[in-house]
């Protein structure tokens, strides 16, 4: 490779390139020459070119550096930037437009490639501002435009982008893209109705295009439009049966639906086709595991916990262990459940060891972790009604059975029918019952 030739050549230039403060470019003009030192000759500029095309890129940089110093003009410096971004030489590109900028700084095109490789080149701030140059100067400028958009989406101004995005649709309300971008932009300022107008005019534009699908399918299952949400999602599975976002979208969809039959149909579809994830091991797991299916489950949970330690899986594993009678497991699973986490999915993993010790007949342990559960979350009245009924269980704790009761009826909140029912025939005869005994 001769690309170190190349910028050899650059240094001897006709301007030259300081930096300063802030990395900002400054191009300062150099000694002039005459014009008819300044042509790079027809053959050797449409043989560059073709090489180029062709992807003949070392050949190219050899006719370049074959140049004479005398025909370094602007298509040479241009050619030079084009071969160097190809082979990622960023940086020798950027010096090459700089110098070309030198023959006409006020070329808002020149300026939009240099802007762009600054992009490239990871030099955000610079692309924007050089950017933003261009657009203070022509402002129907579409490529500065969609380029200081798609940098404002990267940053996360998401009101700036929008802003941009919605001038671009303004110059070209036919553009699939355009519009695509300033969905984006809009749904992550939570203005999802305006994001799904300009969605669905992009799917009308271009019903093929997979990332317009994912949105609309995305943004209509956040807005709990679930009908909606799933037609667009079958119809991008009938066009592309093998792109995983579509399956996985609507796996997701009938999850949340409860509809768990149908998300363990998608999520094995999703697993099959390659995204073995501790996720959809686990979302495959609880699907199964409500749809009754105790064995599949605690085989998707094995999968799951391979590659992870996520509670919920040792949760689900526990209440699928439990449904098959294997009880000792179901405990260990659920102990690893309440050791790492927190919320509902902590009190609810002690909840279920009290049930587990209450039926193993282990009335302390019971206690003990409906009492931790309780203090946990004292608003969860139910627990009440479960420590109530491990005490009634029992032959000597008639006492605290009956309080415990009387707590969980006399809470100011709904409750479970058969629940209530159950616990008022159970305090009557337990106040009758203390009574004869002259407690």
């Amino acid at each position: 490779m001769h690309v170190v030739n190349i910028i050899v050549v650059l240094n001897v230039l006709f301007f030259s390139v300081e930096f300063s403060k802030g990395d900002q470019v400054e191009i300062k003009a150099g000694p002039k020459i005459s014009n008819s030192e300044l042509i790079l000759s027809d053959t050797t500029k449409t043989l560059t070119q073709r090489l180029i095309i062709e992807n003949r890129f070392e050949e190219a940089v050899d006719i370049l550096n074959s140049v004479s110093a005398d025909q370094k003009d602007l298509d040479y410096y241009l050619l030079v930037s084009q071969v160097t971004l190809a082979l990622q030489q960023y940086d020798y590109a950027i010096e090459a437009l700089q110098i070309a900028r030198g023959f006409n700084p006020d070329d808002l095109n020149l300026m939009f490639q240099l802007a762009r490789t600054y992009r490239i080149a990871g030099h955000t701030e610079l692309a924007e501002s050089l950017a933003e140059t261009i657009i203070s100067r022509d402002q129907s400028h579409r490529q500065a435009m969609i380029l200081y958009g798609g940098i404002q989406l990267e940053k996360q101004n998401w009101t700036l982008a929008s802003r941009t995005y919605q001038e671009l649709v303004s110059l070209d309300s036919t553009n699939t893209f355009f519009r695509y971008q300033l969905a984006q932009a809009l749904d992550r300022l939570e203005d999802r109705g305006s994001a799904l107008i300009h969605l669905r005019e992009a799917h009308r534009l271009s019903p093929k295009h997979h990332g317009v699908l994912h949105d609309l399918i995305q943004i209509n299952a956040q807005l709990g439009l679930n009908e909606i949400a799933r037609e667009y999602a079958e119809k991008a599975i009938l066009m592309s049966p093998n792109f995983i976002p579509f399956r996985k979208r609507l796996a997701e969809i009938e999850f949340r639906a409860q509809n768990y039959v149908a998300s363990a149909e998608h999520y094995q579809e999703v697993i099959q086709l390659g995204e073995r994830t501790e996720f959809n091991w686990r979302n495959l797991g609880m699907s199964l595991y409500f749809s009754d299916q105790f064995e599949s489950a605690v085989r998707a949970f094995d999968n799951a916990l391979t590659s992870g330690d996520d509670p919920n899986a040792h949760f689900y594993k526990a209440m699928s262990l439990n449904q098959l009678g294997r009880t000792e497991e179901a405990l260990k699973h659920l102990n690893l459940a309440s050791d790492n986490s927190m919320g509902n999915l902590l009190i609810d993993s002690y909840i279920q060891k009290g049930s587990l010790f209450d039926r193993k007949g282990d009335i302390d342990a019971s206690i003990s972790n409906y009492d931790i559960a309780l203090k946990l979350s004292p608003h969860r009245i139910e627990i009440n009604f479960y420590m109530a009924s491990a005490y009634d269980r029992t032959g000597n704790h008639k006492t605290q059975a009956r309080d415990m009761f009387r707590k969980y009826l006399f809470a100011e909140v709904s409750r479970d029918p058969t629940m209530e029912n159950y616990a008022r025939s159970r305090l009557s005869s337990l106040t009758e019952e203390i009574h004869f005994r002259g407690e």
